[in-house]
Parts: C-alpha cells; structure tokens; sequence
C-alpha cells in the first residue's frame, strides 16, 4: 500500500511540475492515468489472455495489416519524444509522452475488442493478446525513469528481468521480443483509485496534494 501511494505521488509531482498543485487535481490525474489507463491495460490483457490462453503468451500470428504497421510508427514517434524529454529533464513533457504511450496500447485494444474477438475469431484475438502483453512491456520499461516501483511489479508479473542501462528499444517497438509460451502471472493491483475521502485526508494532512518522495 505504501509503495503505491508513494509512486502515485510521485507521478503527480512529474506530472504537473512548474503547475500549481491541488489534490483534487491529484486524485482526477492518478485515476484517470495510471489506474484507468496504465492500470486497467495490464489488468484486463492478463487477465483475459489468463482466462483463454493459460498465462502465457499466446501464440497468434495473425496477418499485419496497415493499422498494426501504422502503431508501431506511432509508439516509435511517441517513444522518441519521451526520451528525448527524460533526456533534457523535461518530466512533465515526458509523463505527457508516456501518458500518450499507454493511450495508444488502450486505443488499440478496444478497437480490436478481444473479449469479443475470442469467439468469433480464436486465432485473431491471440494476434491481438499476443501484441498487448508485448505492449505491457514496453508500457513497463518506459514507465520504470518516472514510476519504478510499479514497473518492477508488472516485470516481476512477465517473468522478465529489467535492465535500464541496455534497453534494446528498437527490440521492444517490434512488439514480438517474447516467445510463443512464455509464462505470466496475474499481478497484485498495480494502482489503487483515489477517492474523494481521500482527497479531504490530504487536504487536512498536507492542505493539498501529498507530496512526492522517492521509491
């Protein structure tokens, strides 16, 4: 529980670095991007690839049309930016880029709709599985700069190690580096939602939003 309160606070402070701070602003900002967005990809994908696959990778192939060449250039554009901000310690440009990042993998997955997929086209919605565990990972290594602790619980969950000084970026934007079988488990949730009692706690503590400390 600390640990995610504390990477929470942490990528508010990013986030809104050079802005004024509220903790209303904190919870919409917390909710919104890490548990709706960042969150809810990894929760879903595993667990919906669990409930059909076994908790591995499956091992779908489906053909690469014109959207999956078209994702890849766009999370290659986006990764670029982000790096290139971390780079000139532009953090709230970069959690902007991230933010962005995760967008694209969730955007993908509800216009391709696995959940619904599996039952009319089996090998299809592996396809789409197969490409959004790969998106979890690299969702994971691009969060590690801003939000470690959290990116180690989703490498620890894909039975990966991480290791930031020898990212292979080129590797992971291909979105196929795992192999057909390799085991996942369902992790703990990476982000609890922040609610209004919440917010009315740090007022009273801190009269705002808490206040980042490192993981």
């Amino acid at each position: 529980m600390v640990g995610r309160r504390v990477t929470a606070a942490w990528y508010h402070a990013r986030s809104v670095l050079g802005r004024p701070r509220s903790a209303r602003g904190f919870r919409e900002l917390i909710n919104k991007d890490l548990v709706g967005n960042f969150g809810n990809f990894v929760n879903r994908t595993l667990t919906l690839t669990s409930r059909h696959f076994s908790s591995q990778v499956p091992g779908g192939r489906g053909a690469v049309t014109e959207v999956e060449v078209q994702l890849k250039a766009d999370c290659a554009r986006v990764v670029l930016e982000y790096r290139n901000h971390l780079r000139h310690t532009e953090f709230r440009k970069a959690v902007q880029a991230l933010r962005e990042l995760w967008s694209l993998g969730n955007g993908h997955l509800d216009a391709r709709a696995p959940w619904t997929l599996v039952h009319e086209d089996e090998e299809a919605a592996a396809t789409v599985l197969r490409t959004a565990i790969h998106f979890i990972r690299l969702f994971a290594v691009a969060a590690h700069p801003v939000i470690p602790h959290s990116a180690d619980k989703v490498f620890d969950a894909l039975h990966v190690i991480h290791h930031p000084e020898s990212v292979d970026w080129n590797d992971l934007l291909e979105l196929n580096g795992l192999v057909d079988g390799h085991p996942f488990k369902l992790p703990e949730i990476l982000f609890r939602r922040v609610e209004p009692a919440d917010v009315e706690a740090y007022d009273r503590r801190f009269g705002g939003a808490p206040q980042a400390r490192s993981t």
